[in-house]
């Protein structure tokens, strides 16, 4: 199949896959989602993707009648039903299935799966950026369904001729509309640390990861878009921008000042990339 889609333990390609209007996601977002990427069929970082998931189902009170091993043999399963070695791989559990009542809870959540054709950002691929007022609300280091702001953000980059939009609130750099961002200055990584208002992403984990492995220093604390501007490089992370440099935001130049330092990052985070996704993971029955 060229992609396929999975509800509550039904499997269709993604064109033929329903989703009941009652279904929380649908008028309310009450949900929380990950996504991933494969590379020679394998998901990369995969038990990092759904241990955050099905912890950001604990946040909120969402309750699968599957197991985390469960879901991840889904995933896997999934990927083997498709044709494509590099796929996108999506997510998602709702609060359940009921009419429209704010304070219904407590149901069984509905586990939805959307697996297509997409490849992860090749090494070297640049990103132009704009920067866009953050008026997402305070919920941001969980992955939930909320996503208004993240769309008008990214139909502004869009609109730009941009890649990603960086969101500013107070004054400081908190994340982008689908990713990341941290900048390289004098030697130094800084990286907006997880909180309210920016995900613990997976991409980010592993460029600290590679920092460690580099002996770069780090500091986790937000930065001012000027500061940012200013800097020898911007850095964008995330499933899919393993590790992109920014070569303009608002329409000026900007970073692209320490090379070297630069590139030994993307190289060790492209070659744990390629070193986990050799050979196949892939299993065709859930155990």
């Amino acid at each position: 199949m060229k992609n396929v889609g999975f509800y509550n333990g039904r499997w269709e390609p993604l064109e033929k896959l329903f989703v009941p209007a009652l279904d929380r996601a649908f008028y309310f977002g009450d949900g929380i989602y990950d996504a991933a990427y494969t590379k020679n069929k394998i998901i990369f970082a995969e038990q990092e993707h759904v241990t955050r998931f099905f912890h950001g189902l604990e946040r909120i009170g969402i309750r699968l009648p599957y197991t985390q091993k469960e879901v991840t043999s889904f995933l896997r399963l999934g990927v083997g039903l498709c044709d494509d070695e590099d796929l996108f791989v999506y997510f998602q559990a709702s609060c359940g299935t009921s009419v429209r009542y704010h304070a219904e809870r407590g149901k069984t959540g509905n586990l939805l799966i959307m697996i297509y054709p997409k490849r992860i950002a090749p090494q070297g691929k640049t990103l132009r950026l704009c920067t866009t007022t953050d008026t997402r609300y305070d919920l941001c280091d969980i992955k939930t369904l909320n996503l208004m702001p993240n769309v008008l953000a990214a139909q502004k980059a869009e609109d730009a001729g941009c890649d990603e939009a960086v969101f500013v609130r107070d004054g400081e750099v908190s994340e982008c509309a689908h990713s990341n961002v941290h900048i390289l200055s004098g030697g130094v990584l800084l990286s907006p640390p997880p909180c309210f208002c920016t995900l613990d992403g997976i991409g980010r984990r592993h460029l600290l990861s590679a920092c460690k492995e580099l002996a770069v220093p780090v500091v986790e604390r937000r930065f001012s878009p000027e500061e940012m501007k200013r800097a020898d490089e911007i850095i964008v992370t995330s499933a899919g921008y393993p590790c992109q440099r920014a070569v303009e935001c608002d329409k000026a130049p900007c970073g692209q000042k320490d090379d070297g330092l630069f590139q030994m990052l993307s190289d060790a985070v492209y070659r744990e990339l390629e070193e986990e996704t050799k050979g196949s993971n892939v299993v065709f029955d859930v155990q």
